[in-house]
């Protein structure tokens, strides 16, 4: 992963979009400490806990979400619904959390995570990395050098043009499918 979406570096621009009716933003900020992994699990807590807090702002887990980013470095957080989330432009981050969700990275190396439900995740040109999650999940990582992370479940990997990597390990399924796999990058063991 490139220094360019390590958070310790990076600057974010958060936007949510709950329904089609009502839009709150929080322009860009910064990460005062620096982490020691790129992106770990809590990091959106943390960015919570520097104050980047939306205090009127709730998504509803029960209800679907239309996510919207911009053109610079977005940092997207789904709900535990059924969301679409569209970054668009830039090396952008995108955690779906739980529900059947519909991500799209558009430009830049971008981030996807589905984590749990039947995710759709495009990464779009640059490179990327996506992850499914538990889930049966469907990962096409579009142009560029991409890295997919199928998960636990029955899932659907697609490089697309770019020299891809396809990781399984301990988390694939032996019902997989990997679409656009050069012989060079097989899995160990494959």
């Amino acid at each position: 992963m490139s220094d360019a979406m390590n958070p310790s570096q990076a600057f974010f621009s958060l936007i949510l979009e709950a329904g089609f009716l009502e839009t709150q933003s929080l322009e860009t900020q910064s990460l005062e400490d620096p982490l020691t992994e790129p992106f770990p699990p809590d990091l959106a807590q943390r960015l919570l806990a520097k104050s980047l807090v939306l205090s009127t702002v709730e998504i509803d887990s029960l209800k679907s979400n239309l996510i919207l980013g911009r053109n610079g470095k977005d940092f997207l957080l789904g709900s535990g619904a059924d969301d679409s989330i569209f970054a668009y432009g830039s090396n952008d981050f995108i955690l779906g959390q739980g529900g059947n969700d519909l991500g799209f990275g558009d430009n830049g190396n971008d981030v996807l995570f589905g984590e749990a439900g039947n995710d759709t995740l495009f990464g779009g040109a640059g490179q990327d990395s996506l992850e499914g999650g538990p889930g049966n999940d469907w990962l096409d990582g579009g142009r560029g050098n991409d890295t997919l992370y199928g998960g636990w479940g029955v899932d659907i990997l697609i490089g697309g043009a770019g020299a891809d990597t396809f990781k399984l390990g301990s988390l694939g399924s032996p019902d997989d499918s990997l679409i656009g796999l050069p012989p060079t990058n097989l899995p160990p063991g494959a």
